[in-house]
């Protein structure tokens, strides 16, 4: 019986209620198997196991109450686990924050989320000390040492060392419940500035058995944590699934193509979780060629739209890797999951929604609509966040008529698998005309020169609103602007052509690879008409 057929039958893992006892579960059962590596560091799982205890009791030993706030600003190394797990067992709630905030962002996060506590790692121990000095809610300050021991740590801040060398590694006794708070984590800002969606242990409980099910994560499985641990993909959804069958994680603590193939060759890697944008990186090194993969049985994939284009390019060169794709968001996650390469005539969905979990298309009024409209995606289940924290406007806003809505434009078929459109906020209507910028983004990745590209409306005089396309070329390809308005104009209607194009070095994006849209409308909110188009009939 799977995972989720037992949580469907309300018989699923009756000693695991809550998520400290995910590792403690694995602890019991494989005590000295190597739970995790990262550079030449490599615990077992016994060993990770006392260490979440000690670090459960030096936070009740730092007098903070139950579902207090404790923050975390760190890389994918091996005290992010330890304190993600001690937190689950102290009873507090953990404030996951992104490792590229500046100060006043950090601030926002830790002011918002009532945080008393930071950890932080070494190399961003300045941008904690400027932002905790507008945080007077933040009286404990803990330094991780750099793994990488290119950062000191500062010399007048107690370590993570230091806080649990003296704590018993015993398990704290807290009567902890699922459906308590156990995690806030901070939406991209890739529609506007974060928001702090909290979840109780269910809702991440629900992810990992989902995701250890669905992504067929196995005990054998040497694993590579290349997405961050402050995000829901890189930790609930991947990280935590291997901890629950008693994998092997390696962590990586900043990604780079070069650091991921070493990673492969050193550890003989058989499993990793990449977003789109990191496939891309991977094809296109100088370094990369199929023979790298050879340990490589696995690859699963979420966090962005998958590029048809790209989906097809890896499946032709790697025909026997399992690919798993990942669709779901920091509020409700996962919402579908889908193994590519059991169903090549489905690879263009998002799949089908998991066991246990609703999904449905939603009209603007919450209202269920048939197979084959287009509406908003939503689910409802203890998958979902309990809300946004400090935000009851928002939340009312997110959820409809009980389901929690995605903000995704998606179509359902009578099989239930679902087509992501576009997100709705990206819907640009130049001229009267509904244009989903995904369609173009697809045919614009089918061009051989093309490694990324983000199409985005920009307002306009005359139609309102037209398109425009920031474009990255592939490695040893040379491409001009007219080029890929040739290609875009063979393969498109007239009305859907970009009015700017523009080839750019990068896309800003966010920690986990995702385009920041919001960031290139910006761009061109005060002028930046140069370079249009200027082709009749846009709109015929």
């Amino acid at each position: 019986m799977s995972n989720q057929d037992k949580i469907e039958q309300g018989l699923g893992w009756p000693d695991i209620e809550v998520t400290g006892d995910v590792l403690a579960r694995t602890a019991t059962r494989l005590p000295e198997k190597t739970a995790l590596i990262c550079g030449n560091e490599q615990l077992s799982y016994a060993a990770m196991d006392a260490h979440a205890n000690r670090v459960a009791n030096a936070l009740l030993a730092l007098g903070l109450n139950r579902l207090s706030k404790v923050a975390i600003m760190a890389r994918n190394v091996p005290a992010y686990a330890l304190i993600y797990y001690g937190a689950a067992r102290s009873g507090h709630v953990l404030v996951h924050t992104s490792t590229r905030y500046i100060a006043d962002e950090l601030a926002y996060v830790l002011n918002k989320s009532d945080s008393e506590a930071l950890f932080v790692e070494a190399p961003f121990a300045h941008i904690a000390r400027a932002a905790i000095s507008k945080c007077p809610a933040v009286v404990h300050l803990i330094v991780i040492d750099d793994i990488t021991r290119e950062c000191p740590t500062p010399p007048d801040l107690t370590t993570f060392a230091e806080l649990i060398d003296q704590t018993p590694n015993s398990s704290p006794d807290i009567e902890i419940a699922g459906s308590d708070m156990f995690g806030i984590t901070f939406t991209g800002g890739t529609t506007g500035f974060p928001k702090g969606a909290a979840v109780d242990h269910r809702a991440r409980l629900i992810s990992s058995f989902v995701g250890a099910d669905e992504q067929n994560v196995l005990e054998t499985d040497i694993a590579a944590i290349t997405t961050p641990l402050f995000h829901t993909a890189g930790l609930f959804v991947w990280y935590q699934p291997v901890v629950l069958q008693g994998g092997t994680a390696v962590l990586i603590p900043k990604w780079s193509a070069v650091a991921f193939l070493e990673a492969v060759r050193t550890h003989h890697i058989t499993a990793a979780f990449l977003v789109p944008t990191q496939i891309v990186m991977l094809l296109n090194d100088p370094a990369f060629d199929e023979q790298v993969f050879g340990t490589l049985q696995k690859i699963a994939y979420g966090g962005s739209a998958m590029p048809p284009a790209l989906l097809d390019e890896l499946i032709e060169r790697f025909p026997g890797l399992e690919l798993a794709n990942n669709y779901g968001q920091t509020e409700s996650c996962p919402l579908s999951m889908f193994r590519a390469d059991l169903a090549p005539d489905r690879v263009a969905t998002l799949g089908k929604a998991p066991r246990g979990i609703d999904v449905a298309i939603l009209s603007p009024e919450g209202n269920v609509l048939p197979p084959g409209e287009v509406g908003e995606i939503a689910s409802r289940g203890d998958h979902n966040m309990l809300g946004y924290y400090n935000d009851p406007e928002q939340t009312r806003a997110w959820f409809k008529n009980g389901w929690g809505c995605t903000g995704d434009l998606g179509v359902m078929d009578e099989d239930g698998y679902i087509s992501l459109v576009d997100r709705s906020k990206d819907m640009v209507i130049s001229g009267g005309e509904n244009i989903y910028p995904r369609e173009i983004e697809n045919v614009l990745h089918e061009h051989p020169a093309v490694a990324e590209c983000a199409v985005f409306g920009v307002p306009d005089d005359t139609w309102g609103e037209i398109l425009a396309a920031h474009i990255c070329l592939r490695n040893g390809i040379q491409a001009e602007e007219n080029d890929l308005l040739a290609y875009c104009e063979a393969n498109l209607a007239r009305f859907k052509l970009p009015k700017i194009i523009k080839i750019v070095d990068d896309l800003p994006k966010t920690a986990i690879g995702k385009i920041q849209k919001n960031a290139l409308r910006d761009l061109y909110l005060d002028g930046g008409k140069e370079n249009r188009h200027s082709g009749e009939g846009q709109n015929p």
